[in-house]
């Protein structure tokens, strides 16, 4: 599931929703679950940023590696 399609969930689901207000035990527990889902999957997202920029590294090292091991600079 999409950060935006968790994050308009939790909105739509819960527009007010905030620690003073009084909601059941199944608002509650759904609130708690797409507050987690949204964590995950924002998590999720960073991981593969950090994974696509580890990846672009290591490219460019192997390039240069490479173009030093022909006698380039």
């Amino acid at each position: 599931m999409a950060i935006d399609q968790v994050s308009s969930l939790n909105v739509s689901l819960f527009p007010f929703a905030t620690e003073e207000n009084n909601m059941s035990d199944r608002e509650e527990t759904v609130y708690k679950i797409s507050t987690a889902l949204f964590g995950i999957e924002e998590r999720r997202y960073e991981n593969q940023n950090t994974s696509n920029l580890l990846a672009k590294i290591q490219h460019s090292n192997f390039a240069k590696e490479q173009n030093r091991s022909k006698g380039g600079n």
